[in-house]
């Protein structure tokens, strides 16, 4: 008797509403031979995912915030070339940027906006489809992981269900970067999980393009790409892993180059450094003295700022005609400054984060969190 019928009526009607052929694709796709039982409780348990995270954002409002208005402005922008009119002294008056790819956000969300026509409507139900197919994928590498087949639909329930915590599916219907970015980011470790079962061309290829799409989201993804590559170039030292790792990782360090030079075309390094500088560098004499040595001008206007934010007193950072030299010494100078600064204080930069481990770790999102009810209590996700 077939082990699939020895369970009942159900089994027996998966049996005849899969063709064997199906079976043999998902055996291949799941890692391990499948009997019409499991590969009706995998599409099941998928179906009911689906279901249940579009049931959950269904009578959720799209929630525009700041950085909506960002995103649509530069959907308005060419892709390239830019046309070089962009002020360094003047961010704010020059608006988001000559060019997408040099633009106040990184380019990968005003892309989207940019294919959709800044709909709200269909932005927000691409977001929700590229988390079905992106979580899906990623709970069907971890249930390839898993060598016993009495764990794997387990697994795969497991990734499924932490992707419909309350953190990860709010941002579906709010329009920022955050969707996008979780997506591709499920997306991309699904793409190493097939890459580490056997090393093809096309499949670096395919796990590159996404780790570009990823890096260009959010500012501080191309950061994670640049440690995961020390980590491989690590690896391939210790020989732990395969030379032709080096690869991906020269790949993700281009990548983080590129985003770099993009980053600095388009100023998004501008506003977080006067944040820092305002709320971290001015109240401290002895670190305002560090900056002061190499060419800052501090003046009593800057000092007025100690405590801000880089948006405080009507945007004075940027338009206050008594910080005129700041501004140019903030462009010649603010980067490199502000990076030999981290160096020089490396122990202090490596561990004042752990202070506040809990906020980073699990932040308070509430703020962003759309209008309507998300029918998954948070205690619960």
């Amino acid at each position: 008797m077939n082990p699939a019928e020895d369970m009942g009526g159900a089994p027996r009607l998966y049996s005849q509403l899969l063709p064997r052929n199906l079976l043999k694709l998902a055996g291949g796709l799941i890692g391990s031979k499948v009997s019409a039982t499991q590969l009706g409780l995998f599409l099941s348990s998928f179906l009911l995912f689906a279901v249940l995270r579009a049931a959950v954002l269904a009578e959720v409002t799209p929630s525009q915030q700041d950085d909506t208005i960002v995103f649509t402005q530069m959907a308005s922008l060419p892709l390239w070339p830019c046309d070089g009119s962009h002020s360094v002294v003047d961010l704010r008056v020059a608006g988001v940027g000559p060019c997408i790819l040099a633009g106040l956000r990184p380019p990968t969300v005003p892309l989207v906006y940019k294919l959709l026509n800044s709909d709200p409507n269909a932005i927000t139900e691409l977001q929700l489809l590229l988390s079905l197919l992106s979580w899906g994928a990623l709970a069907l590498f971890v249930a390839r992981a898993v060598r016993s087949s009495h764990l794997k639909l387990i697994a795969f329930g497991v990734v499924l269900a932490f992707s419909l915590s309350t953190v990860i599916l709010m941002w579906e219907r709010v329009m920022r970067s955050e969707s996008i970015a979780f997506s591709l980011m499920a997306l991309l470790i699904a793409c190493g999980m097939w890459l580490i079962e056997g090393w093809r061309w096309s499949k670096v290829m395919v796990m590159l393009l996404v780790a570009l799409l990823w890096a260009f989201t959010r500012e501080t993804n191309s950061y994670a790409l640049i440690m995961v590559a020390g980590l491989l170039l690590l690896c391939v030292f210790l020989r732990r892993i395969h030379w032709r790792y080096l690869s991906v990782a020269l790949a993700f360090v281009l990548i983080f180059v590129v985003s770099d030079v993009s980053a600095t075309a388009g100023q998004r390094w501008v506003f977080p450094f006067l944040n820092v500088l305002a709320q971290r560098v001015l109240p401290d004499s002895s670190d305002t003295a560090y900056f002061a040595e190499r060419g800052m001008p501090v003046t009593s206007a800057l000092e007025k700022l100690s405590g801000q934010w880089a948006s405080s007193n009507g945007w004075a950072f940027y338009s206050d005609p008594d910080l005129a030299n700041f501004r140019r010494w903030t462009f010649d100078k603010g980067k490199q400054s502000y990076t030999s600064f981290l160096l020089s204080r490396w122990q202090t930069a490596a561990t004042t984060p752990l202070s506040d481990m809990g906020e980073l770790i699990y932040p308070d999102v509430r703020f962003y969190r759309p209008v309507g009810r998300l029918f998954i209590p948070d205690h619960l996700s």
